[in-house]
């Protein structure tokens, strides 16, 4: 995209989403184009291997099930969602707890069957099972003459 200008608009210019930023581009054809400039945290992830899945699980206490976005595209999997700050506070001594948009995202060796995939939040962490690629096995081509 040929840009001639970038504009951000902050999150009080656009609402309280907790989404952060849009980005303006200015086009040299005169136009404006409206893209994402969003700054989001990125939650503590781990990714490990049972006998039949690989697992990805995310640390995000404080969240409903229904606060994720889980998104299966090709080998790319993003988890993503708002932690909203639960508010009733005057003021903080120490803040290392984020809120606001988060997303975390992992590259998959293999395609994954998008409804094999599952999901479960429990004890604030997500767990999403993706079902390990089948065993590849080498096969040997016999040529013609040996048939």
């Amino acid at each position: 995209m040929d840009c001639g200008q970038v504009r951000y608009v902050s999150g009080s210019d656009i609402g309280e989403d907790g989404l952060g930023q849009l980005l303006f581009m200015r086009l040299r054809d005169g136009g404006w184009s409206v893209g994402s400039g969003r700054r989001f945290w990125r939650p503590p992830t781990d990714a490990y291997e049972t006998d039949e899945h690989v697992v990805i699980k995310v640390e995000v206490a404080g969240m409903r099930e229904e606060d994720f976005l889980i998104e299966l595209m090709d080998r790319r999997l993003v988890i993503s969602g708002v932690r909203h700050d639960p508010g009733g506070k005057r003021g903080y001594q120490n803040m290392e707890i984020r809120y606001g948009a988060f997303m975390t995202e992992l590259q998959l060796g293999w395609t994954v069957d998008p409804d094999a995939v599952e999901a479960v939040y429990e004890h604030g962490f997500l767990y999403v099972r993706l079902p390990k690629a089948p065993r590849r096995v080498p096969v040997r081509v016999v040529p013609a003459d040996e048939r």
